[in-house]
C-alpha cells in the first residue's frame, strides 16, 4: 500500500468518526503540536475533543 493511498483511506476513517479524541502535554511542544493538529481536523472538517494533560501514559486508563 502506497502511503498517498494510506492516507486516504486513515482519512475517510477519521471522517467517519463522531468525533475524535486527542491527548496532548500541557508544555510548549505539546501545545504547538496540538494546535497544528487541530487546525488540520478543523480545515478537514474533522470533529475532535482535545484534552491537555500535565503528563501522558501509556495505559489511557492512568491518565487523569
Amino acid at each position: 500500500m502506497s502511503l498517498e493511498t494510506a492516507a486516504q483511506s486513515l482519512a475517510k476513517h477519521l471522517a467517519s468518526l463522531e468525533h475524535l479524541e486527542i491527548y496532548s502535554h500541557y508544555d510548549a511542544d505539546g501545545i504547538a503540536a496540538a494546535a497544528i493538529l487541530t487546525l488540520a481536523l478543523s480545515m478537514a472538517d474533522i470533529a475532535f475533543r482535545l484534552r491537555l494533560l500535565p503528563w501522558i501514559f501509556v495505559d489511557p486508563a492512568q491518565n487523569p
